[in-house]
């Protein structure tokens, strides 16, 4: 549970409050975090059984010109990624950085490596991303949670910005205000 300052920092991470950022489109949605290896609490051997629901926001990189970024949204904290390219599926690890929001804010050092395991445009059929309205997301994430060993998979399905049906069952709705989801990213 957040109190104090932890709640604050999060409430700004999540609202952003950046003008610049209010121009971007997000797709959100909602997705888990599984397959968790045991080096994520070695303490913990049920670690790899564990299933952490999410809300999720992307903004793909192909819309903006620029890096990808994604929120993955807990209960109990927020985690943001940026990635220097948009997300395209492929066998190799590209490193990213990440940001955590839960009692306290941290930038992780080991950065996390992402593997694009599928990213399926699912409506419209045969869309390109730039006309995508739905999209399927696999990641595999090493260096998770800030932990040399720790991997874990990102599943989610998000919506947007303009029909957003998954995103409306998800209990998210488009945000069309001031207050972007992401920090603004480079160039933008």
């Amino acid at each position: 549970m957040l109190r104090g300052s932890g709640a604050f920092i999060l409430g700004a991470v999540l609202a952003g409050g950046l003008a610049a950022a209010a121009m971007a489109q997000d797709m959100r949605g909602g997705g888990f975090v599984a397959d968790y290896t045991a080096g994520c609490d070695p303490a913990h051997a049920g670690i790899v059984n564990v299933v952490s629901p999410a809300r999720v926001i992307y903004r793909p990189g192909e819309w903006t010109g620029g890096a990808t970024q994604l929120l993955v949204d807990f209960p109990d904290g927020a985690i943001h990624f940026t990635r220097g390219a948009p997300f395209r599926p492929a066998s190799a690890f590209v490193i990213a950085t990440a940001r955590r929001a839960v009692s306290y804010f941290d930038q992780w050092n080991p950065r996390p490596r992402i593997r694009v395991v599928r990213r399926i445009i699912t409506a419209p059929a045969g869309a390109s991303m730039a006309d995508a309205e739905e999209v399927f997301l696999e990641l595999r994430i090493r260096n998770y949670w800030n932990r040399v060993g720790c991997t874990a998979t990102l599943v989610a399905t998000v919506a947007g910005p303009d029909l957003a049906p998954l995103a409306a069952l998800a209990g998210v709705g488009r945000r069309d205000d001031a207050a972007g989801a992401f920090p603004p990213g480079p160039g933008e």
